[in-house]
């Protein structure tokens, strides 16, 4: 399984690897590995799996905007709210189209479903800001 965890103490983007448990693996078939995330971890879940957009992301619930719940994804991997506060580290697992976010005011939140349009946390649906 491959997950990367990002932020001011953490790798850098292209650090991003494998586990150590399928070093091996990856070794014997680097050649054929395929195409990389933005994010430097090779892409190994299916076809139709993308990284989170970056950038403001809105979030909805049945009623409508849930304003408290807006906040900004960084390509280093971090996160902040819509005020720039409370801010915290998101981890992306293209395995299983995850995105877990570490700290801040979203700490223990999981995003499944992770494509270009956004991700569902529970019952709220997150996608880029227009």
């Amino acid at each position: 399984m491959r997950s990367c965890i990002f932020g001011a103490a953490a790798l850098a983007l292209a650090a991003c690897g494998p586990s150590p448990q399928s070093a091996d693996a990856n070794a014997a078939g680097a050649a054929s590995a395929g195409p990389t995330s933005p994010a430097g971890a090779h892409a190994t879940a299916s076809p139709s799996a993308q990284p989170p957009v970056m950038g403001e992301m809105a979030c909805y619930g049945s009623s409508g905007p849930l304003i408290g719940l807006g906040h900004v994804l960084l390509a280093d991997g971090a996160y902040h709210d819509l005020d720039g506060g409370n801010p915290g580290h998101w981890r992306y697992d293209a395995a299983a189209a995850t995105i877990t976010f570490v700290g801040g005011f979203m700490d223990g939140q999981v995003g499944q479903g992770v494509s270009a349009h956004g991700y569902q946390i529970a019952t709220t649906s997150c996608e880029p800001s227009r």
